[in-house]
C-alpha cells in the first residue's frame, strides 16, 4: 500500500468525502488503519467491515459495529466478536452452536453469558477443543458437571476455571469421587 495514502487514513482533518474514497480503494492494512478513526459515521463503519474480515472483527471489538451492522452467515467472527462482548444477539449463539464449523462453535464457548440451553448444547458437543473451551469459563454448575467428562482436556480446562470450586480441584487432584479419564492428547493421536 502506499505511505501516502496510509499518512492520509490517519489525518483528522481529511473529509468524509476523502474517507470514503479511501474506504472504497481500501486493501487489510488501509482498512485497519481507517478503523482506528474516532470520527467515522455508520455507513463508514458498516463498509470498512464489508471490506475485511479482519476489520470487521477490530470494529466489533472497538464498539463499532452494532447487531444490526452484522450478517452471522457472512461475517461469522464480527458476529461472535459482538456475542464476545454480549451485545451479539442470542439467535446468533443459538446458531453458532450448531455450526459445522468448529472454529466457530470453539469461539462461541468462550463467550461469557452464554444462554442455558446454549452452553448445555456446546458441553454435549462431539470436538472435544469445543468442550474444552466451555469448560474453561463455565459457570460452577456447568463446571461440576464437566469434571466428569471423560477428556483429560476438558477436565485440565475445568481445573483452570476460576468458578471451579476448591472441593471439586480437590477431586480433580486425587480423583476421588470421579470417573476414570479415557481420553487424552496422545490417545486423541
Amino acid at each position: 500500500m502506499n505511505p501516502a495514502l496510509l499518512g492520509l487514513a490517519v489525518n483528522p482533518a481529511l473529509p468524509p468525502d476523502l474517507v470514503d474514497r479511501l474506504i472504497d480503494a481500501a486493501d487489510e492494512e488501509l482498512a485497519s488503519e481507517l478503523a482506528l478513526r474516532p470520527d467515522l459515521d455508520r455507513d463508514q463503519v458498516r463498509a470498512l467491515a464489508a471490506r475485511s474480515v479482519t476489520v470487521a472483527v477490530q470494529l466489533a471489538y472497538g464498539c463499532r459495529l452494532q447487531p444490526e451492522d452484522v450478517d452471522p452467515v457472512s461475517q461469522p467472527f464480527a458476529a461472535l466478536a459482538l456475542l464476545d462482548q454480549g451485545v451479539g444477539l442470542p439467535q446468533w449463539a443459538r446458531h453458532f452452536a450448531a455450526d459445522p464449523c468448529v472454529e466457530h462453535r470453539e469461539k462461541l464457548a468462550a463467550c461469557p453469558g452464554l444462554q442455558p440451553d446454549v452452553a448445555r448444547s456446546l458441553a454435549d458437543d462431539p470436538g472435544t477443543r469445543v468442550v474444552a473451551e466451555l469448560a474453561r469459563w463455565a459457570p460452577t454448575y456447568l463446571a461440576a458437571e464437566l469434571a466428569c467428562h471423560p477428556h483429560a482436556e476438558v477436565r485440565r480446562a475445568v481445573a483452570g476455571n476460576e468458578a471451579t470450586p476448591a472441593e471439586l480441584l480437590a477431586a480433580l487432584l486425587t480423583g476421588e469421587g470421579l470417573p476414570a479419564v479415557r481420553f487424552c492428547r496422545v490417545c486423541d493421536q
